[in-house]
Protein backbone atom coordinates (compact mmCIF):
# COMPACT_ATOMS: atom_id res chain seq x y z
CA UNK A 1 0.00 0.00 0.00
CA UNK A 2 1.65 3.21 -1.13
CA UNK A 3 1.92 6.47 0.81
CA UNK A 4 -0.80 8.24 -1.16
CA UNK A 5 -3.34 5.52 -0.37
CA UNK A 6 -2.34 5.53 3.31
CA UNK A 7 -2.83 9.31 3.37
CA UNK A 8 -6.35 8.98 1.94
CA UNK A 9 -7.25 5.93 4.01
CA UNK A 10 -6.42 7.45 7.42
CA UNK A 11 -9.20 10.10 7.53
CA UNK A 12 -11.68 7.72 5.88
CA UNK A 13 -11.06 5.08 8.55
CA UNK A 14 -11.14 7.63 11.36
CA UNK A 15 -14.47 8.88 10.07
CA UNK A 16 -15.92 5.35 10.04
CA UNK A 17 -14.82 4.76 13.64
CA UNK A 18 -16.16 8.06 14.92
CA UNK A 19 -19.47 7.63 13.08
CA UNK A 20 -19.96 4.12 14.49
CA UNK A 21 -19.00 5.27 18.00
CA UNK A 22 -21.59 8.02 17.83
CA UNK A 23 -24.29 5.43 17.08
CA UNK A 24 -23.22 2.47 19.26
CA UNK A 25 -21.43 2.08 22.58
CA UNK A 26 -20.14 -1.46 21.92
CA UNK A 27 -16.36 -1.49 21.23
CA UNK A 28 -15.09 -2.08 17.70
CA UNK A 29 -13.44 -5.46 17.16
CA UNK A 30 -13.50 -8.60 15.01
CA UNK A 31 -15.73 -8.57 11.96
CA UNK A 32 -17.00 -5.09 12.74
CA UNK A 33 -13.44 -3.75 12.35
CA UNK A 34 -13.20 -5.61 9.04
CA UNK A 35 -16.45 -4.05 7.81
CA UNK A 36 -15.41 -0.51 8.76
CA UNK A 37 -12.08 -1.07 6.99
CA UNK A 38 -13.87 -2.25 3.84
CA UNK A 39 -16.18 0.78 3.97
CA UNK A 40 -13.22 3.15 4.22
CA UNK A 41 -11.26 1.44 1.44
CA UNK A 42 -14.22 1.55 -0.94
CA UNK A 43 -14.82 5.23 -0.14
CA UNK A 44 -11.34 6.06 -1.43
CA UNK A 45 -11.81 3.98 -4.57
CA UNK A 46 -10.17 0.66 -3.62
CA UNK A 47 -12.16 -2.39 -4.75
CA UNK A 48 -12.27 -5.13 -2.12
CA UNK A 49 -13.10 -8.83 -1.89
CA UNK A 50 -14.39 -9.59 1.62
CA UNK A 51 -16.18 -12.68 2.92
CA UNK A 52 -17.71 -11.81 6.32
CA UNK A 53 -17.53 -14.66 8.79
CA UNK A 54 -14.90 -16.59 6.86
CA UNK A 55 -12.56 -18.66 9.03
CA UNK A 56 -10.05 -19.28 6.26
CA UNK A 57 -6.46 -18.66 7.37
CA UNK A 58 -4.57 -15.64 6.08
CA UNK A 59 -6.00 -12.55 4.43
CA UNK A 60 -9.34 -11.23 5.70
CA UNK A 61 -9.69 -8.58 2.99
CA UNK A 62 -8.32 -8.71 -0.54
CA UNK A 63 -7.67 -5.39 -2.26
CA UNK A 64 -8.58 -6.21 -5.85
CA UNK A 65 -7.37 -2.86 -7.16
CA UNK A 66 -3.90 -3.33 -5.65
CA UNK A 67 -3.63 -7.14 -5.80
CA UNK A 68 -2.80 -7.14 -2.08
CA UNK A 69 -4.23 -8.75 1.03
CA UNK A 70 -4.85 -7.46 4.55
CA UNK A 71 -5.04 -9.40 7.80
CA UNK A 72 -7.44 -7.46 10.02
CA UNK A 73 -6.61 -7.58 13.74
CA UNK A 74 -7.74 -6.11 17.03
CA UNK A 75 -4.77 -5.35 19.25
CA UNK A 76 -3.99 -4.10 22.73
CA UNK A 77 -1.35 -1.56 23.66
CA UNK A 78 0.25 -1.88 27.10
CA UNK A 79 2.08 1.20 28.36
CA UNK A 80 4.83 1.12 31.00
CA UNK A 81 5.02 4.53 32.67
CA UNK A 82 8.44 4.00 34.24
CA UNK A 83 10.22 3.21 30.96
CA UNK A 84 7.84 4.77 28.43
CA UNK A 85 7.58 1.43 26.63
CA UNK A 86 4.52 0.79 24.46
CA UNK A 87 3.87 -2.83 23.51
CA UNK A 88 1.25 -3.92 20.99
CA UNK A 89 -0.10 -7.48 21.36
CA UNK A 90 -1.88 -9.29 18.51
CA UNK A 91 -3.33 -12.80 18.41
CA UNK A 92 -2.77 -15.00 15.37
CA UNK A 93 -3.09 -18.63 14.22
CA UNK A 94 -4.06 -21.65 16.31
CA UNK A 95 -1.75 -24.46 15.26
CA UNK A 96 -2.60 -27.67 17.13
CA UNK A 97 -2.96 -29.51 13.79
CA UNK A 98 0.69 -28.68 13.04
CA UNK A 99 2.90 -30.92 15.14
CA UNK A 100 6.46 -29.58 15.42
CA UNK A 101 7.77 -26.11 16.22
CA UNK A 102 9.65 -25.98 12.91
CA UNK A 103 6.47 -26.80 10.99
CA UNK A 104 4.53 -24.14 12.92
CA UNK A 105 7.16 -21.51 12.09
CA UNK A 106 7.21 -22.53 8.42
CA UNK A 107 3.41 -22.25 8.26
CA UNK A 108 3.36 -18.82 9.93
CA UNK A 109 6.01 -17.41 7.57
CA UNK A 110 4.84 -19.30 4.46
CA UNK A 111 1.39 -20.66 3.67
CA UNK A 112 -0.25 -18.64 6.43
CA UNK A 113 1.04 -15.31 5.15
CA UNK A 114 -0.93 -14.70 1.95
CA UNK A 115 -1.22 -10.99 2.74
CA UNK A 116 1.02 -7.94 2.68
CA UNK A 117 -0.17 -5.99 5.73
CA UNK A 118 -1.68 -6.28 9.18
CA UNK A 119 -4.41 -3.68 9.71
CA UNK A 120 -4.56 -3.37 13.50
CA UNK A 121 -7.02 -1.43 15.64
CA UNK A 122 -5.95 -1.01 19.24
CA UNK A 123 -8.35 0.13 21.94
CA UNK A 124 -7.61 1.61 25.35
CA UNK A 125 -10.18 2.37 28.01
CA UNK A 126 -8.99 5.46 29.89
CA UNK A 127 -11.05 5.25 33.06
CA UNK A 128 -9.35 8.26 34.62
CA UNK A 129 -10.19 10.62 31.75
CA UNK A 130 -13.39 8.69 30.94
CA UNK A 131 -12.63 8.17 27.27
CA UNK A 132 -12.05 5.41 24.74
CA UNK A 133 -8.93 5.69 22.61
CA UNK A 134 -8.60 3.99 19.23
CA UNK A 135 -5.36 3.80 17.29
CA UNK A 136 -5.07 2.29 13.80
CA UNK A 137 -1.75 0.82 12.67
CA UNK A 138 -0.69 -0.58 9.31
CA UNK A 139 2.14 -3.09 9.72
CA UNK A 140 4.33 -4.61 7.01
CA UNK A 141 3.71 -8.36 7.33
CA UNK A 142 7.11 -9.20 5.81
CA UNK A 143 8.77 -7.71 8.88
CA UNK A 144 6.94 -10.01 11.34
CA UNK A 145 8.65 -13.36 10.90
CA UNK A 146 8.58 -16.31 13.28
CA UNK A 147 11.82 -17.55 11.74
CA UNK A 148 13.71 -14.40 12.79
CA UNK A 149 13.32 -14.92 16.54
CA UNK A 150 15.22 -17.30 18.82
CA UNK A 151 12.74 -19.80 20.25
CA UNK A 152 12.91 -21.59 23.60
CA UNK A 153 10.46 -24.19 24.90
CA UNK A 154 8.63 -23.60 28.18
CA UNK A 155 5.95 -25.46 30.13
CA UNK A 156 3.29 -23.18 28.65
CA UNK A 157 4.56 -23.48 25.06
CA UNK A 158 7.30 -21.67 23.16
CA UNK A 159 8.63 -18.13 23.29
CA UNK A 160 10.96 -16.23 21.00
CA UNK A 161 12.38 -12.74 20.77
CA UNK A 162 14.32 -10.53 18.37
CA UNK A 163 15.37 -7.65 20.59
CA UNK A 164 17.00 -5.67 17.80
CA UNK A 165 13.76 -5.34 15.83
CA UNK A 166 11.47 -5.20 18.88
CA UNK A 167 9.53 -8.41 18.10
CA UNK A 168 8.52 -11.02 20.65
CA UNK A 169 6.35 -14.05 19.89
CA UNK A 170 4.69 -16.83 21.87
CA UNK A 171 2.90 -20.06 21.09
CA UNK A 172 0.47 -20.82 23.92
CA UNK A 173 -0.30 -24.53 24.46
CA UNK A 174 -3.34 -23.74 26.64
CA UNK A 175 -4.88 -21.76 23.76
CA UNK A 176 -4.68 -24.45 21.05
CA UNK A 177 -1.04 -23.61 20.28
CA UNK A 178 -2.01 -20.08 19.34
CA UNK A 179 0.59 -17.63 18.05
CA UNK A 180 0.79 -14.27 19.83
CA UNK A 181 2.77 -11.33 18.48
CA UNK A 182 4.19 -8.58 20.72
CA UNK A 183 5.69 -5.49 19.08
CA UNK A 184 7.73 -2.95 21.02
CA UNK A 185 6.47 0.21 19.29
CA UNK A 186 9.48 2.16 20.58
CA UNK A 187 11.80 -0.06 18.51
CA UNK A 188 9.69 -1.73 15.83
CA UNK A 189 10.01 0.44 12.70
CA UNK A 190 7.86 -1.42 10.16
CA UNK A 191 4.51 -0.02 11.24
CA UNK A 192 2.65 3.20 10.43
CA UNK A 193 0.25 4.80 12.88
CA UNK A 194 -2.54 5.94 10.58
CA UNK A 195 -4.36 7.93 13.25
CA UNK A 196 -5.43 8.10 16.90
CA UNK A 197 -8.83 9.28 18.04
CA UNK A 198 -10.26 9.79 21.52
CA UNK A 199 -13.99 9.53 22.24
CA UNK A 200 -15.44 10.63 25.60
CA UNK A 201 -17.58 8.01 27.30
CA UNK A 202 -20.54 10.39 27.50
CA UNK A 203 -20.53 10.72 23.69
CA UNK A 204 -20.56 6.98 22.91
CA UNK A 205 -23.81 6.08 21.17
CA UNK A 206 -25.25 9.57 21.64
CA UNK A 207 -24.03 11.86 18.88
CA UNK A 208 -25.50 10.18 15.78
CA UNK A 209 -28.97 8.76 15.24
CA UNK A 210 -30.49 6.49 12.63
CA UNK A 211 -33.87 7.84 11.49
CA UNK A 212 -36.55 6.31 9.33
CA UNK A 213 -38.72 8.26 6.92
CA UNK A 214 -42.42 8.03 7.73
CA UNK A 215 -44.36 8.37 4.48
CA UNK A 216 -47.58 8.88 6.42
CA UNK A 217 -46.28 11.83 8.37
Amino acid sequence: MNEEIKRKLAPALQGEIELYSGICRFPIKGELWEELTVNALEKIGIDTDWDPGSHSPGADIMLSTLNEGISSKSGKITRTKRTGKQELSISSYRTTRIKTLKEKINFFDGEGKNFESYMVLSREEDEKEKRRIYRALLIDAKKVNAGSVEWIEQKTGWQGEDRKSGIKMKIQKSMSDQFWIYLDLNRFKAGDILFETSIPYDKLGKTHHITEKNDNA
